[in-house]
């Protein structure tokens, strides 16, 4: 058995799969081995990949006859391995050559489910600033966590630091890793199947750590779907399309456990892939394309979370409106995203966060088009005061969540500490000797004369 497992997965990335290929083989650490798992590129990936490993006993690559998406090629990859630790790399992406010696040194100090490491952006194209920022937002050190701490952890506002749902900056215990891709949907997913496949991992594992300050994968951004150019609205409308899925396989899983805590990460699942659906729409497109893809929304989405995702850019965009006075005309996009709203069916949510925030939107368009500003200064007022109730009650919940853990801590310990006093007394005086008699005698005396 390797000591360590890589699924590479690749699809039409010519450009990039030799340099990925060559950082892995580069590693100081050679116990391991390497699945590749070809989407069906019609590019030339497969015949690089050929002569890159072809000298390379350690190095497999599973062509698939179709295209099924990055999570159908986890899956594939994941069920052929067999190391005692594994790891996913997208195919445009790279590792440090000394990833595997330290993550087998970190392993050894604490055999965790889960380990996760830090990221440096590698692409030139985005400016220095935004990039450190990414990495910023990545390299959160949330320190160790377990059992449903690990799934709030990243899918809920729980703590005060949120992890992030990537799985190629972590590592994972082989057989854990294996036995949940196995439990995973067979369905092709598209966009965010990662938040879809950490979700079931977060909810399975017993142990997290994060090690944050070793930055062992280089992240290529924007090489892929990853970053906030523009779309084209075919590209957009699949791409949502593709959410949609990722997202009912999560919210399918995640109804397979009837739990609060199931419950709520997903419930904040649902509202942030919402939000990401929302900024994609309005941020990534010309507002005739955003006009055009609408009915690829409503064909898609619920009549409340096409108005959820329309929401998140017109209440920005309200916010900024009434705060600097006037009244857009019509070439506004606030006044384009309004008149889209409205063309929403009404219909309450089965979150209540999702309808407040839609009725928000629709009562601060009503006011906007009739020029009532008291009437919008009231429903800001009443949107910030939910807000902070919102926050005060997340607030609590968190404070009393820590005392019950601290209290449990404290009863483990003392547990512990009778353990070991009974341990010990069973030694000093073993069962049956004239000792362990003469200090029960001396005890029922005492307990008599009280």
């Amino acid at each position: 058995m390797p000591r360590f497992s890589f699924v590479v997965i690749a699809y039409n990335v010519e450009r990039y799969i030799e340099k990925c290929v060559e950082s892995i083989k580069s590693q100081t650490f050679s116990d391991f081995e390497v699945i590749i798992v070809d989407d069906c590129s019609t590019d030339a990936t497969a015949s690089i990949v050929d002569n890159a490993i072809a000298e390379d006993s350690r190095f497999s690559l599973v062509r698939r006859r179709a295209n099924a998406g990055a999570h159908i090629a986890r899956k594939t990859g994941a069920a052929r391995t067999h190391g005692r630790y594994l790891l996913f790399i997208d195919g445009d992406d790279c590792v440090r050559p000394d990833l595997c010696e330290r993550l087998d040194t970190e392993f050894q100090r604490d055999d965790v489910d889960i380990l996760r490491f830090g990221l440096e952006v590698s692409s030139t194209d985005a400016p220095l600033d935004f990039r450190r920022a990414l990495e910023d937002s990545f390299n959160l050190d949330t320190g160790l966590r377990r059992g449903h701490e690990i799934l709030q952890s990243i899918f809920s506002e729980t703590f005060p630091q949120r992890g992030n749902w990537s799985v190629e900056d972590c590592c994972f215990e082989g057989d854990f890793a294996r036995e949940s891709f196995a439990l995973m949907t067979e369905q092709s997913l598209g966009r965010m199947e990662d938040a879809y496949e950490f979700f079931i991992l977060a909810d399975r594992a017993h142990s997290m750590r994060v090690i944050n300050g070793y930055r062992g994968l280089l992240y290529s951004y924007g090489a892929g779907d990853s970053g906030n150019g523009n779309q084209t609205r075919e590209k957009f409308e699949k791409g949502q399309r593709g959410i949609h899925d990722s997202l009912q396989a999560l919210m399918d899983y995640s109804a397979s456990h009837d739990d609060e805590i199931h419950r709520e990460c997903s419930a904040w699942m649902r509202r942030t892939t919402l939000g990401i659906v929302g900024r994609d729409w309005s941020g990534r497109m010309p507002m005739e394309d955003q006009i055009r893809s609408f009915p690829a929304l409503r064909d898609t989405w619920q009549p409340s979370e096409v108005a959820y995702i329309v929401s998140e850019p017109l209440y920005a965009r309200a916010v900024f409106v009434w705060q600097a006075g006037g009244y857009p005309d019509y070439q506004d996009p606030l006044v384009q995203w309004a008149q889209l709203l409205m063309s929403v069916p009404r219909q309450d949510d089965r979150d209540e966060r999702v309808t407040a925030k839609v009725r928000m939107c629709r009562e601060l368009c009503s006011a906007i088009e009739h020029r009532e500003d008291s009437r919008m200064q009231a429903g800001f007022l009443a949107w910030a005061r939910m807000h902070e109730a919102d926050r005060q009650n997340d607030l609590h919940a968190r404070i009393e969540r820590a005392r019950a853990t601290e209290v449990q801590a404290v009863e483990e310990y003392e547990a512990s500490k009778a353990g070991v006093v009974r341990a010990i007394g069973h030694r000093m005086l073993p069962a049956g000797t004239r000792r362990r008699e003469v200090v029960r005698a001396l005890a029922r005396r005492s307990l008599h004369r009280l």
